[in-house]
């Protein structure tokens, strides 16, 4: 690790001088070559807390496994794991992929070295694919507790549907077939009851074991996503100066892609959260609606209430840190925040222009 870290901040010197003397009068380009850099600190950082966090997050796969073999039940909902990886492995290449090619444009462009040699331009991009998979490793396990979460509310909304709470079929039962139905279902009730504490003290401790992780990640995302767009202005306005009028539709794309996927996967982070908010919703209306059953025995009513008291007392907040709520208001701050820093820094550059 120590040596692929080396080769990082190796190739981040090597492209700054060499855009340094490619470019002497245009130092704009060069800070913003040397900030997009500092992605290999946010490596570095995401291992070293790795490292720290390696019993925890051994012990949410171990709490995973366990939690997922006891869930398994063919009559609810199974889950097409086949079609879920491979929407997983498609969106970290198809990520992966858009960032490098952004990457190359915008490298080709400002370093001649680079355009000679493509191991600098390779090397350039590791830090930021690590970002990349690293958020899609975030997204994905939660994806994984959602669906589960879908599952279990699924076997309430089947429990809530049976024909035991129908008052025109009740009363065709005798006194003990309608008790032993209601026992049934009470035992269902309890086996979920558990299932759904344990499955909300997984995701708990999920985000804890990734909470540091994702703050780094996120932060040093938007970092680099406010300095990439300027680097992508300063091209746009060196390529006008110059007259070279030809290259500006391509990097006003490149900018508008860097915009587009950057939306993209905070809106995925924070719609899998929302849906993860609207199931734990969900179950506590569905136990609301089973509590006012009629002809429900006692015992039923009592697992009624024990599961509704548990969902009163393990609210689920995905708070990375207890520094912001991940959710689609997040997105809208994150973009305001960055568009507002990027106008201050285009604002800087214009008056450096006007005082040369």
């Amino acid at each position: 690790m120590t040596s692929i870290i080396a080769l990082l901040v190796n190739t981040s010197i090597t492209l700054h001088d060499d855009i340094s003397v490619a470019h002497p009068s245009e130092t704009g380009n060069t800070v913003a070559i040397t900030i997009t850099s500092a992605v290999v600190l946010a490596v570095v950082l995401i291992y070293l807390i790795q490292i720290k966090k390696v019993d925890d997050i051994n012990m949410v796969i171990k709490d995973a496994e366990e939690f997922f073999a006891q869930i398994y039940d063919p009559t609810v909902l199974e889950i097409d794991w086949s079609v879920f990886l491979k929407n997983f492995t498609i969106s970290i290449l198809l990520n992966g992929s858009l960032m490098s090619y952004m990457t190359v444009s915008r490298l080709e462009f400002l370093s001649p070295r680079a355009e000679r040699d493509f191991s600098l331009i390779f090397f350039y991009s590791i830090p930021n694919i690590i970002l990349c998979v690293m958020m899609s490793v975030f997204f994905c396990g939660l994806s994984i507790l959602e669906k589960y979460f879908c599952i279990l509310n699924t076997s309430l909304r089947n429990i809530a549907n049976d024909e035991t709470f129908n008052p025109f079929v009740i009363v065709k039962h005798k006194p003990y077939q309608r008790m032993k139905r209601f026992c049934l279902l009470s035992d269902k009730i309890d086996t979920i009851s558990g299932l759904h504490f344990k499955l909300c003290k997984l995701t708990r401790d999920f985000c804890d074991a990734f909470a540091m992780q994702f703050v780094v990640c996120n932060s040093f995302t938007v970092l680099l996503w406010i300095f990439k767009l300027f680097l992508d202005y300063l091209i746009i306005r060196s390529s006008i100066v110059k007259k070279r009028f030809f290259v500006v539709p391509f990097y006003i794309w490149i900018s508008s892609l860097n915009i587009a996927t950057s939306i993209v996967d905070l809106s995925a982070v924070a719609g899998v959260c929302s849906k993860i908010k609207t199931a734990y919703k969900e179950t506590e209306n569905l136990i609301h609606k089973m509590c006012n059953v009629p002809n429900a025995d006692n015992r039923f009513i009592k697992s009624i209430e024990i599961l509704s008291i548990q969902l009163t007392q393990t609210k689920i907040k995905l708070s990375p840190c207890g520094l912001y709520d991940i959710d689609h208001t997040l997105v809208f701050s994150i973009v305001s925040a960055a568009f507002s820093y990027l106008i201050i820094l285009v604002q800087f550059d214009l008056g450096d222009l006007k005082a040369k």
